[in-house]
C-alpha cells in the first residue's frame, strides 16, 4: 500500500487505534509503523486505559491543516490538560501490561473452543479480540449478546452472525473463566435440538 501510494503521489493515513497491541503482540518498533505512512493516529482510551484522548502525528503541515478541521468540526477542549495527564501516564506505564491482556485473550480463545458449536482457531487470536460466528445456533450477533448481557457479560454484535470479544486492563483472570462460562451456558441454551454444521 505504502508502494501504491507513493507512486500515485497520494497521501496514506494509518488509524493506529490499536497500533500498541500490534507492536506488543509482534515486537515491531511503533517506529517502524509510522515510517510507512504520512500520517498516523493512537487511541490512549482503546488498550492503555486512558479516560479518552487520541493523537494524531504528522508532517507540520498535515497537523496544521488537521488543527484547522477540528476546530471547524468543534473538537477542541478546554482544560484539556488533566486528560492529557492521564494519556501520558497510560502511555508510560500500561504498554507492558497489553500483552497481560493478550495472554487473557488467548486463555479465553482456547476455553471457547472447546464449547460445541464455537468454531475458533486460538492459534489466530494474536492480541486482545476474539471474534466467532453464532450461525450454529440459529441466532443472530444481536441475540447472542443480549442472552450473555442477561448473565453480566458485556460483548459486541461485530456482523449480524458475528461477536466481537474484546479483553481490556479491568478483566483479570477469574472474568476470563466467567466469561467462559456465561458463553458457554449461553451457547447450551441455544443448541437444544440443533444438529451442527463444522
Amino acid at each position: 500500500m505504502y508502494e501504491f501510494t507513493r507512486e500515485k503521489n497520494m497521501s496514506l493515513h494509518m488509524d493506529g487505534a490499536r497500533l500498541f497491541n500490534a507492536h506488543v503482540a509482534t515486537n515491531i518498533p511503533l517506529s517502524y509503523y509510522a515510517k510507512f505512512v504520512d500520517s498516523l493516529s493512537v487511541c490512549f482510551a482503546k488498550g492503555l486505559g486512558a479516560p479518552f484522548g487520541s493523537m494524531l502525528m504528522g508532517k507540520k503541515e498535515v497537523i496544521n491543516k488537521a488543527r484547522i478541521y477540528r476546530k471547524q468540526l468543534g473538537a477542541g477542549f478546554h482544560q484539556i490538560g488533566m486528560y492529557a495527564a492521564a494519556a501520558l501516564y497510560a502511555l508510560k506505564n500500561h504498554i507492558p501490561r497489553l500483552l497481560t491482556d493478550h495472554l487473557l485473550t488467548k486463555k479465553l480463545a482456547i476455553m471457547l473452543s472447546k464449547i460445541k458449536g464455537i468454531n475458533i482457531d486460538p492459534s489466530a487470536v494474536e492480541t486482545n479480540m476474539i471474534f466467532f460466528n453464532v450461525s450454529n445456533f440459529n441466532v443472530n450477533s444481536f441475540e447472542f449478546v443480549d442472552r450473555c448481557k442477561e448473565k453480566g457479560l458485556l460483548l459486541f454484535p461485530w456482523l449480524p452472525d458475528t461477536v466481537r470479544i474484546v479483553v481490556s486492563r479491568n478483566v483479570n483472570d477469574k472474568d476470563i473463566y466467567d466469561a467462559a462460562d456465561i458463553i458457554e451456558s449461553v451457547c447450551k441454551e441455544l443448541t437444544r435440538g440443533i444438529v451442527y454444521v463444522s
